[in-house]
């Protein structure tokens, strides 16, 4: 068993995952270094300093609240777990930039809806594949052991269904 220390900022009073990820998204909404492209780069470099504390204690916060929610788990799987909020988060990470595509998050599978066929390579490099039956691309967090098809809905309503809040550019003073 292994411990790690870390001083929290971010996600101090959040315990359950649906806070954790609420909070997660409001601090990408307003810290995301795409945000501050026009800024200088002592600016963007501060920006993606801080996003990539954001990004670590993210996924710190999630193994916890994991954890508390399962205490009888064997730390293989909690490994498991934060291993795949990271490559969600990567997923995503991956295609947020992009204007002329929705992403939705179905339990643990990613979804984009609109304009990617100018993306196609992009989406290929980044592990994601195209769903010929629904016309869609998807990235498999966890890998699918049942091969009958559903349709979106049908998904949606097994797993739920999440979009994914792109950052929008707003003009901020920073100080310091």
């Amino acid at each position: 068993m292994y411990s790690r220390t870390y001083t929290a900022h971010y996600f101090i009073n959040f315990k359950t995952r649906d806070e954790i990820k609420e909070e997660y998204r409001r601090l990408c909404r307003a810290n995301h270094p795409d945000l501050f492209a026009t800024e200088s780069e002592d600016v963007q470099g501060k920006q993606t300093r801080i996003m990539q504390e954001i990004n670590a204690e993210f996924a710190i916060a999630m193994d916890a609240s994991v954890r508390a929610e399962k205490p009888g788990q064997s730390e293989a799987s909690y490994a498991g777990s934060a291993d795949l909020a990271e490559r969600i988060r990567q997923a995503i990470e991956a295609v947020i930039r992009f204007d002329n595509i929705d992403i939705e998050l179905c339990g643990a599978w990613i979804w984009l809806h609109g304009e990617t066929y100018p993306i196609k390579d992009h989406l290929k490099a980044n592990g994601y594949r195209w769903g010929r039956q629904k016309r869609l691309w998807y990235f498999a967090g966890i890998a699918s052991s049942s091969r009958s098809s559903h349709s979106m809905d049908e998904i949606r309503d097994r797993y739920g269904s999440e979009r994914v809040n792109r950052p929008t550019h707003t003009t901020s003073n920073l100080s310091d």
